[in-house]
């Protein structure tokens, strides 16, 4: 199973910026609290909703620790009237992704390379953090593709950007929704971005199928920090595949 590099300093040589599509350089021009910032690992929190199927939305607080590039282990947990009813772990550690709820555990390749896109996404919002080895594809001059060794392969993302403000809007690409089954659009959409620090971060993101009218996660991200200690929630994460 191919990692995707160690977190490598942002391209902003005149070489390697002058390579990249328009909306790429774009946004690099914009990102100015980033240029301050080379963080190897980045911490998320915040409330969510989610939904399953005919179910409304359920109330969801995540915690998300991301060794930028490498591996990242989300915290799920759900509370109702104030009492937590069901704990959750999401995480791509080791070149592996897997999916606990509660008791139910859910691993393979279709889970691997859904995860890793996960991963991808959360590596390519911190410019800093970007991979020697992904290859940005122009589109247009709103769009950009973005092509990342996985798996003895690549595997193909589209980052769509504001024209107004230049900033990431929206990342998609196709993945697996069920073990054994078809790849299906996927799309993270992106908004509020606000300093968080020394970083800048969309505030607001939800994630929808292609297959779905409507997304299945919303989240407000209310906390970022630089540089958290990944030790324990590696830890965690590993103890749950080594049972696998």
């Amino acid at each position: 199973m191919t990692v995707v590099a160690p977190p490598q300093p942002a391209p902003r040589s005149a070489e390697r910026a002058g390579s990249l599509p328009p909306p790429v350089r774009r946004w690099l021009r914009e990102a100015r609290p980033e240029l301050h910032a080379r963080p190897s690992a980045i911490y998320l929190e915040g409330p969510a909703r989610f939904k399953r199927g005919r179910l409304p939305y359920l109330p969801l607080f995540i915690r998300t620790w991301n060794r930028l590039g490498y591996d990242r282990v989300s915290e799920l947990e759900v509370s109702l009237l104030g009492v937590t009813v069901l704990r959750g772990l999401d995480a791509y550690v080791d070149g592996h992704g897997f999916t606990r709820i509660g008791s139910q555990l859910s691993t393979g390749p279709e889970i691997d390379q859904g995860a890793f896109h996960v991963l991808l996404l959360e590596t390519l919002l911190v410019p800093s953090a970007w991979p020697p080895d992904i290859r940005w594809e122009p589109i247009d001059d709103d769009t950009a593709a973005v092509v990342a060794p996985f798996a003895g392969g690549t595997e193909r993302g589209v980052m769509r950007f504001d024209p107004v403000t230049g900033l990431p809007a929206a990342y998609s690409t196709d993945r697996y929704k069920l073990p054994g089954g078809p790849k299906v659009p996927w799309a993270a959409n992106l908004a509020s971005w606000r300093s968080f620090g020394p970083v800048e971060y969309p505030s607001r993101l939800s994630i929808q199928w292609g297959d779905d009218r409507q997304p299945w996660l919303r989240m407000q991200i209310s906390r970022v920090r630089i540089e958290p200690s990944m030790t324990e929630a590696l830890a965690t994460a590993r103890a749950v595949l080594a049972g696998a």
